[in-house]
């Protein structure tokens, strides 16, 4: 019992560790001092090296031999491969949501958190629309039914976060537009069209990680 719940320490205390990258509030390049971290949050320092751990599983950080732990740059290739596996994970839960059959309650809040994205689409609010997006996501996920698959997916949202920060920044004039293709593929899953939905979600992603290389760095020949 207590290694699960020391498990669970560790993973939240990564979860905040990962926000302050994400906010840039720990910049590339920072060592992340054990110690400091530890007092700050009233952990264990054997807490920290496990949430530093998991971090850089995520490549969120690095651990060298006798330089300690450091915060990563985002590499170009990274980005590149984290939306390429994104494409085909959304691409498979909005197939899989589309032949479970949304709810009354997933319409609903399908809705609803169309609403707020179209609001700050038009409003420029690039983090807002970005939350709503997470948000839209986790309605759809839901919708699937597949609790492996979700997993899998929101495993991969920090690191998603961490490069939208730095994305969603830029995207400000061209969220409308991204808005109105996003309504196109609710139109297709809510017209029972699998296919065509999982397309435009693979399209859509490729499109968006176009913008994120291009905001990093160069994208790849």
């Amino acid at each position: 019992m207590n290694k699960i719940k020391a498990e669970n320490l560790s993973h939240k205390v990564a979860e905040l560790i990962s926000e302050r990258i994400i906010r840039e509030e720990l910049l590339p390049g920072e060592r992340l001092i054990e110690v400091k971290i530890a007092r700050e949050l009233g952990v264990s320092q054997s807490t920290i090296r496990e949430a530093f751990r998991m971090l850089e599983k995520k490549q969120m950080v690095t651990i060298k031999a006798r330089r300690g732990t450091v915060v990563t740059k985002l590499d170009k290739n990274y980005v590149e491969s984290i939306y390429d596996i994104l494409a085909e994970l959304y691409a498979l839960a909005i197939e899989k949501a589309v032949k479970k059959r949304a709810s009354r309650k997933d319409i609903e809040d399908t809705l609803k958190a169309m609403k707020k994205i179209k609001a700050c689409a038009e409003s420029e609010d690039g983090m807002g629309y970005g939350e709503a997006m997470f948000g839209l996501a986790a309605i759809l996920l839901r919708a699937a039914q597949d609790p492996l698959l979700e997993h899998i997916i929101t495993e991969l949202w920090q690191v998603k976060k961490w490069i939208e920060y730095k994305v969603l920044l830029f995207r400000k004039k061209d969220l409308l537009e991204s808005f109105l293709i996003l309504q196109k593929i609710l139109d297709a899953y809510a017209g029972g069209q699998a296919g065509a939905a999982a397309c435009m979600v693979r399209e859509q992603t490729q499109f968006e990680k176009m913008i994120a290389l291009k905001v990093i760095g160069e994208p790849p020949a």
